[in-house]
C-alpha cells in the first residue's frame, strides 16, 4: 500500500508542476495523498467497498486533518461511474487523476490491456474519467510526460507498453472530444 501511495503522491507532485500550484495547495495534496488510501485497512471498507473515500474522509475528519484534506480524501475516488459527479475541488482532482493514471499505468506494464469489450480493471472508464475532468477543469496536462513519468516511478523502463498507453488514451480522448461536440 505504501508504494502505490507513493507513486500517487510522486504523480500529483508532477501534476502539480505542470499546473503550477501554489506552496499551500501542494502541501495540502501532499496529506491528502499520504492518507488517501489508508480507509482500505479498515473493516468497513473490507466489508463495503462503496464506502471507499467516504470513510477516508470521515477518519480524517477524526484525527483532525482540515476539512480541504478530508474533501481531497473523499474526491480522489470520483467519478465512481459514468453517470457521478466529477470531483470539484482542485486537491481531490489531482489525487483522482493521479489515483487513475497509477492504475492505469500499471495495468498496461503488466498486460492488463483492454481487449473488445473486455475491460475488468476498467481503465477505459478511468481514462474518460480523466479527460472529462481534464475539460472540466481546463486543466492543460501534458499526458505523454505523465505516463512517462507514472512508468519510470513504478520502476519499468519506457517501453512499446508506453506507447501502446499513450496510443489507447489518444483513442479516448478522441471519443470523448467527439461525444462532447467539442470542435477540432
Amino acid at each position: 500500500m505504501n508504494e502505490k501511495v507513493e507513486r500517487i503522491c510522486h504523480i500529483s507532485h508532477m501534476i502539480c508542476d505542470q499546473l503550477n500550484t501554489d506552496k499551500t495547495v501542494r502541501d495540502l495534496i501532499d496529506r491528502a495523498g499520504h492518507r488517501c488510501k489508508s480507509d482500505l485497512v479498515s473493516q468497513m471498507v473490507q466489508e463495503m467497498p462503496a464506502l471507499q473515500g467516504i470513510m477516508g474522509a470521515y477518519y480524517s475528519v477524526y484525527f483532525k486533518e482540515s476539512p480541504e484534506v478530508s474533501l481531497a480524501i473523499k474526491e480522489h475516488y470520483q467519478p465512481r461511474s459514468e453517470s457521478d459527479e466529477l470531483p470539484k475541488s482542485i486537491p481531490g482532482i489531482i489525487l483522482s487523476i493521479s489515483d487513475r493514471l497509477d492504475s492505469i499505468v500499471a495495468c498496461f506494464e503488466n498486460d492488463n490491456i483492454p481487449t473488445g469489450s473486455r475491460d475488468p480493471w476498467g481503465i477505459r472508464r478511468s481514462m474518460i474519467a480523466i479527460i472529462r475532468m481534464m475539460i472540466q477543469n481546463n486543466l492543460n496536462l501534458d499526458l505523454r510526460v505523465l505516463i512517462e513519468d507514472a512508468t519510470l516511478t513504478l520502476g519499468r523502463k519506457l517501453s512499446d507498453k508506453t506507447d501502446a498507453c499513450l496510443s489507447f488514451f489518444k483513442k479516448r480522448i478522441e471519443t470523448v472530444i467527439l461525444d462532447e461536440g467539442i470542435p477540432h
